[in-house]
C-alpha cells in the first residue's frame, strides 16, 4: 500500500500501516489516533550546558570577551562610544561554546499482557499501541523495544515488521499477570533509568506494576452492540485519560488477528480440495462478507459452502439446508447466524425460510401473500438481504420485493420496483438499479435509474435514461460509498458513484463484477476496476485501457460471482468444482470437488 491511499489524518504511520493491506490499515487507524493522542510525545532531555568544549555553535549575546567577535573589536577601534553603548546595552555579539553532552540510549520499553483477558478485541488494541508507541519514540530519535509479560526470558523484539506483529498477535498465554512477572521484568530491565516503559494489558497490570512505569489497562464493554473497548491510561508522572477506542467490524477483526497479511506469492500454500456428494444446479450467491457461498442442489434444497478467513483454515463441510423445498428457491441469504431462504407457492405467494439453529432440520417457516405481485420462482438464485427489518430479494422477473419481519411488527410483503437490473447492499445503504416511476402527469413517467437508500433520509435517484440498460454491477469502496459500473450499448460500460469519476470500461468479455479498487503488485492505485471472464478461464481487472490477470481457473467457468464488500470472487467450473478466492486472488481459500456417486 502506498502513501496515497491513506487519509492525511493517518499519514503518520504510514511506514507501519504500509505493512497492512489497505483495508485493514483504514480499519487500525481510529484506534492509532485515539491512542497516540492520550499517550503524548516521549519527553526529551534538554540539554544541562555542562561537560567538555567542543568548538562554537552559534552566537550569543552573553559571554567572554575574549570570544567577541572581531568585528566588533572593530567597532571599539572605529566608533569608540558605539563600542560602549553596546556593551552597556548587552548587544554585543559573542561565540557561543558548543559542549559535548553525554550520549544516553533512549529507549521505549512496552511489554504486553498475553493472558486470556486479552484475547480478541484487546488484541488489536496492542497492537495499535505498539504503531503508536513506535510512531512516538522514532519522533524522539529513540529507539523501540517491546516483549510479553509472561516471557520474560525472551529477548526483546527492537523493530516493527510483518513477522514482530504476527509474533504479537501469536503470542498467547493461559496464566494471567502475575507479581513474579513485573519483578522478572523490573531486574531485566534495572539500571537503565534513560528508559521509558509502558505496560499494556488486563487489570491485574496496574495492581503489580512498579513505581516509574505507565500502564494501559485495556477491557471490552459490556453493553448490546457495544463495538468498543476502554483503554485507561496512566503515565509515569500520575496523568490519566480514559479512551474509548472503535473496533472494526467482526470480520475484519478477525482478519486483523487470524492473517493481517497477504500471504506471500513465492510460496502460497493452496489448501486441499474438500470433497462432497452435494451438486449445484444454479448459479451462485455469496454474501457481502464473503464467509458463505450459496447454490441450489439437484434433488432440492440449498447447498451451504462455509468459506475459511484464510487458506491456512481448515475448510467446513458443505451442508443441505431445507431439503423439504423441491427446487430451488428464489432467494437465499444468512441471518443471525443461520441461512435463511425465499421460496414460492403455487398461487405466487412467498414463504420465508429461517434457520432459528445451526442444526439443519431446525427452521421456522413465514407466509406471505400479495395477490397483486406474485413472486415468480426460476432457475436464478438471488441474494437476501436483510437491511433495518425487512429481507429484500428480487425474483426471476425482475421484480424487487421486501419483506417485513416479525422482529420488525411488519410482517407484510410488498413489491418495491417492478422491474431491477441489480441490487447491493451494505450497512451503510442499499443500491439498485430499477425502472422507477418519474411523474404520474408526465407523459413518459418511467425511466431507469440508481436508486439509494441511506436509512431514514428519502431515496435519492440518479437518472440514467428511458433505455433499459444491458447490465449493471454495484460495490463498496474502503469508505463506505457506493459504485455503480451501468452498460448502455454492448461492451461499453460508464461508471457512476458518489464520488465523480469520468471513467468509461470497453469490453466484449463477461463482465462478473466490480471492485472499487485493484492494485497490481509495486503499481500505483488506478481506481474502479471492472472484473472480467476472458475465454471462460482467465479472470481480468480493468481499469480504463488497463488490464490485469486476477487468476485462472483450471477449467472451464460456468458462472462467477464478487461479494459487495470484501471482494471474494466464487466461481463454479463445468466440471462442478467450485473455487473462492479473495483478494490479491493469488491462492484460493476453499476448493470444494463434487465426488462420483
Amino acid at each position: 500500500m502506498s502513501v496515497h491511499v491513506l487519509p492525511p489524518a493517518l499519514v503518520p504511520w504510514e511506514p507501519w500501516l504500509a505493512l497492512f493491506p489497505a483495508e485493514l490499515a483504514l480499519s487500525l487507524g481510529p484506534m492509532i489516533q485515539r491512542l497516540a493522542a492520550a499517550l503524548g510525545p516521549l519527553a526529551v532531555p534538554a540539554h544541562s550546558g555542562h561537560g567538555e568544549p567542543d568548538g562554537f555553535g552559534g552566537l550569543d549575546r552573553r559571554g567572554h570577551y575574549e570570544r567577541l567577535l572581531a568585528s566588533e573589536w572593530l567597532l571599539a577601534e572605529l566608533a569608540p562610544e558605539e563600542f560602549l553603548r553596546r556593551a552597556a546595552a548587552s548587544e554585543h555579539a559573542f561565540l557561543r561554546l558548543e559542549r559535548r553532552e553525554p550520549a544516553l540510549a533512549r529507549t521505549s520499553v512496552v511489554l504486553f499482557d498475553s493472558g486470556p483477558t486479552q484475547l480478541g478485541g484487546p488484541r488489536l488494541a496492542q497492537l495499535a499501541a505498539l504503531i503508536a508507541l513506535a510512531r512516538r519514540a522514532q519522533a524522539a530519535h529513540a529507539s523501540l523495544a517491546w516483549g510479553v509479560l509472561q516471557a520474560p526470558d525472551v529477548p526483546l523484539h527492537r523493530d516493527v515488521t510483518r513477522e514482530t506483529v504476527h509474533a504479537l498477535l501469536a503470542s498467547r498465554s493461559t496464566s494471567t499477570v502475575t507479581a513474579a512477572h513485573l519483578a522478572a521484568w523490573k531486574t531485566c530491565l534495572g539500571g537503565h533509568d534513560s528508559k521509558d516503559t509502558w505496560i499494556i494489558g488486563g487489570a491485574a497490570v496496574r495492581r503489580h506494576a512498579w513505581a516509574g512505569v505507565a500502564t494501559v489497562e485495556l477491557r471490552d464493554l459490556v453493553a448490546p452492540g457495544a463495538s468498543e473497548l476502554a483503554a485507561d491510561l496512566r503515565t509515569a508522572t500520575g496523568r490519566t485519560a480514559d479512551v474509548r477506542l472503535p473496533l472494526p467490524d467482526g470480520p475484519t477483526c478477525v482478519r486483523l488477528i487470524r492473517e493481517p497479511f497477504p500471504p506471500e506469492r513465492a510460496t502460497p500454500r493452496v489448501p486441499a480440495p474438500r470433497r462432497t456428494r452435494r451438486v449445484p444446479v444454479t448459479n451462485l450467491v455469496i454474501t457481502n462478507n464473503g464467509e458463505r457461498v450459496f447454490a441450489g442442489a439437484r434433488g432440492g434444497g440449498v447447498i451451504v459452502y462455509p468459506v475459511p478467513h484464510s487458506p491456512q483454515g481448515g475448510v467446513g463441510k458443505p451442508k443441505l439446508h431445507f431439503p423439504e423445498l423441491s427446487r430451488p428457491p428464489v432467494a437465499v441469504g444468512w441471518y443471525n447466524r443461520g441461512s435463511a431462504a425465499v421460496a414460492d407457492n403455487t398461487n405466487g405467494a412467498a414463504m420465508l425460510f429461517r434457520k432459528a439453529k445451526r442444526s439443519a432440520n431446525s427452521h421456522e417457516d413465514l407466509r406471505y401473500a400479495d395477490a397483486d405481485a406474485p413472486v415468480v420462482a426460476g432457475d436464478r438464485l438471488d441474494l437476501l438481504r436483510f437491511r433495518r427489518g425487512y429481507a429484500f430479494f428480487r425474483d426471476c422477473v425482475d421484480k424487487l420485493y421486501a419483506l417485513g419481519l416479525p422482529e420488525s411488527g411488519a410482517n407484510a410483503m410488498h413489491r418495491v420496483e417492478t422491474e431491477t437490473l441489480a441490487v447491493a447492499d451494505c450497512p451503510e445503504w442499499l443500491v439498485h438499479v430499477s425502472l422507477h416511476m418519474l411523474d404520474d402527469d408526465c407523459a413518459l413517467p418511467w425511466y431507469w435509474s440508481i436508486c439509494v437508500d441511506n436509512g431514514p433520509q428519502p431515496s435519492q435517484h440518479v437518472h440514467l435514461g428511458f433505455e433499459r440498460p444491458h447490465g449493471a454491477h454495484i460495490t463498496r469502496d474502503i469508505s463506505g460509498d457506493w459504485q455503480c459500473a451501468i452498460s448502455h450499448e454492448p461492451g461499453r460500460w460508464k461508471y457512476y458513484g458518489k464520488k465523480p469519476l469520468e471513467l468509461e470500461w470497453r469490453t466484449d468479455d463477461r463482465v462478473i463484477g466490480m471492485l472499487p479498487a485493484y492494485r497490481h503488485a509495486d503499481a500505483p492505485d488506478l481506481g474502479p476496476a471492472l472484473v472480467t471472464l476472458a475465454s471462460d478461464r482467465y479472470f481480468m481487472a480493468r481499469q480504463g485501457d488497463n488490464a490485469v490477470l486476477l487468476t485462472r481457473a483450471e477449467e472451464p467457468v460456468v458462472h462467477a460471482v464478487l461479494s459487495t464488500v470484501t471482494g471474494h470472487l466464487a466461481y463454479l467450473t463445468a466440471l462442478n468444482t467450485l473455487v473462492v478466492l479473495r483478494p490479491p486472488y493469488d491462492t484460493p481459500l476453499a476448493r470444494f470437488v463434487v465426488e462420483d456417486p
